[in-house]
């Protein structure tokens, strides 16, 4: 299913090297994020879900987007949320949110070098933070093969009610596919006038053939309009 439809947002940025602050959006354009906050709570019957894996088809859809104000939506409603960044090949949450990269990451962490008190980074953002993909090893990436960020994503459940989890598209790179199997669940963002039909039910074949528990679709920068309620 099709859990939300994102409008297209003006391109106004507010911050450097970022997209605007969900605070600043209109009622227009965060209704998108509010809706598929919803969806995302009412999508399970066993309970909240704590991670979610967010991939796309292919680059440039608005993934990374979606997640940065899928997470300020949420932080504002004073939910304690964690964005990791586990694209090793072109991380950019952190330019999204307008801040430097961390000199510790994800991959520091799977490889247990650091202790997760050194890699989580405040954003500047009430009730947000991120853990970015940097790593002093250029294999990190192989250790998503291990149930290690499993574990990891346990002991940050102590800490945050919210992970999401940034991951390559699917089409692209099978990291993704590695990320997702881990987390609780994992959403697909598709751009309607970018993607492909084929190239999205490739993706939803390739996630549902590693296990993943996909929950449904995003239509970012959709055109669709939606009635007004009177």
């Amino acid at each position: 299913p099709v859990l939300a439809a994102i409008p297209r947002l003006p391109p106004q940025r507010t911050q450097p090297g970022g997209i605007r602050r969900f605070e600043d959006l209109t009622d227009a354009d965060a209704s998108g994020y509010r809706v598929l906050l919803n969806s995302l709570w009412l999508s399970t019957v066993d309970g909240p879900l704590q991670s979610i894996a967010f991939t796309s088809d292919r680059q440039a859809v608005g993934k990374t987007q979606t997640v940065v104000n899928l997470a300020q939506a949420e932080a504002s409603r004073g939910t304690n949320v964690l964005i990791i960044d586990t694209d090793f090949i072109n991380p950019s949450v952190a330019n999204r949110l307008g801040i430097e990269r961390a000199s510790h990451g994800l991959g520091d962490l799977l490889l247990n070098e650091v202790d997760v008190d050194e890699v989580i980074a405040p954003t500047g953002i009430p009730n947000l933070d991120f853990i970015d993909t940097f790593t002093t090893d250029e294999y990190a990436a192989d250790l998503l093969r291990s149930d290690r960020l499993r574990v990891l994503l346990t002991k940050l459940y102590l800490r945050y009610d919210f992970i999401i989890l940034d991951s390559p598209p699917t089409l692209s790179n099978a990291d993704s596919r590695l990320v997702a199997s881990q987390a609780d669940a994992s959403v697909l963002v598709y751009d309607p006038s970018l993607s492909r039909v084929d190239e999205i039910q490739r993706a939803i074949e390739l996630l549902r053939s590693a296990r993943v528990n996909l929950i449904g679709l995003v239509a970012n920068r959709s055109q669709a309009t939606h009635p007004a309620y009177v």
